[in-house]
């Protein structure tokens, strides 16, 4: 079998196969060969990364991985839907520079941080290696999880699936409350990218949105009177100054996280994890990531459950803190103009990227569908705060 161990892993990254083979020696005694570098497929989407899938050959393979995914930050997929979502006054690629810097370093940090804690059983890859931004050769270089799919987000997750993401959001909670460094691991007002830019890109996708469905979107001028318009991100903070808080991914929808059935085998992406409130994660996959009838239907469902199997897994590792009722449905209430801001950006965003337009006949329907979904959130939270 030919060896290329001295070629470079990727093209304009001067990480060379041989430097990851002997990554991989430190953890199975054993150097393999590379035999091949590979896209993950035109269904994997990467707007701020580039991944790759890694084939790999052992003498003596036996309880050794057959290939593993290599990830490096790039905005060039990112700054293209943006330019097409929104007019900003910020110069998009140096904006596309600052943000992928922030997200790679957070995600390094977070699968750190919680690979310290395996006892926890939480559903990520297991990650070999990473190299932050100041190497000046970032990587992160995990588990394949080939053996499991993903959902398209339009056709939105079952019942049965939401009560297993909530099953997983328990333990992540769990352990926020047992080990409370876990909590301020991922993004914070000290290693955050400047947020007026995103603040501003997102009033750009809001004003852009009401160009063209301004009869349809109304909502969104309300809310961007009281939310949007103003320096939301700092309102934002606040909200973790008040009650309990927790490690939130920060980015929980469909591509996110990878199914065997209804099992969830792997949840990836930790990019935008940032200390937030107890539903912020749970809101973010109901708003964008499900229809907006099963929403309607079982969002009082998954919350009760939520709240029941949080105190229970509390109890269990001796933790003494108490989550009431109350205190979930405030911390819902109080997140919604958040979610609500983002939903307005998904809709912006994805209408303008491949996530809905594929080329077929049916994505006027993808888009549309989205449009709705995040017009009923939106209205949702004006009712909510009883914004006028």
């Amino acid at each position: 079998m030919p060896d290329h161990d001295d070629d470079l892993l990727v093209e304009g990254n001067t990480l060379t196969k041989a430097w990851l083979a002997k990554e991989l020696e430190t953890h199975f005694d054993e150097k393999p060969t590379i035999t091949e570098v590979a896209s993950l497929g035109p269904d994997t989407l990467g707007y701020m990364s580039a991944m790759r899938r890694v084939r790999l050959h052992w003498e003596n393979p036996a309880d050794k991985p057959q290939s593993l995914v290599i990830k490096m930050p790039s905005f060039v997929a990112a700054t293209a839907a943006w330019k097409e979502s929104a007019e900003t006054k910020h110069d998009l690629e140096d904006q596309g520079q600052v943000v992928i810097s922030m997200m790679h370093d957070c995600e390094a940090r977070v699968y750190a941080m919680l690979s310290k804690y395996p006892e926890f059983r939480l559903s990520i890859p297991f990650v070999y290696t990473t190299l932050q931004m100041n190497t000046g050769t970032p990587i992160i270089v995990m588990e394949d999880l080939e053996r499991g799919c993903t959902y398209d987000v339009v056709d939105g997750f079952s019942e049965k699936q939401l009560y297993a993401i909530v099953d997983e959001l328990v333990k992540l909670h769990v352990l926020s409350f047992k080990y409370r460094e876990v909590v301020t691991c991922g993004i914070d007002s000290g290693n955050c990218a400047p947020p007026e830019q995103f603040e501003d890109l997102v009033r750009g996708v809001a004003d852009q949105l009401l160009k063209q469905r301004g009869d349809e979107l109304a909502a969104i001028r309300i809310l961007k009177k009281h939310y949007i318009d103003i320096d939301w991100f700092q309102e934002l903070l606040k909200l973790t100054k008040n009650g309990h808080t927790v490690l939130t991914h920060g980015d929980l929808w469909a591509p996110q996280i990878l199914w065997k059935g209804d099992k969830i085998l792997g949840i990836v992406d930790w990019a935008l994890c940032k200390e937030g409130g107890l539903t912020v994660d749970l809101m973010h996959v109901l708003s964008m990531s499900v229809p907006a009838k099963l929403r309607h239907e079982i969002t009082e469902s998954l919350l009760v459950y939520y709240h029941e199997q949080l105190n229970e897994k509390l109890e269990a590792h001796g933790i003494d803190e108490k989550i009431t009722m109350e205190m979930i449905k405030k911390d819902w209430h109080d997140n919604m103009p958040y979610h609500a801001t983002l939903a307005v950006f998904a809709a912006g965003m994805w209408s303008n990227s491949p996530v809905l337009k594929r080329g077929r006949d049916d994505d006027e329907a993808r888009i549309n569908e989205i449009m709705q979904r995040c017009k009923a959130f939106v209205e949702e939270t004006v009712a909510a705060h009883q914004w006028e």
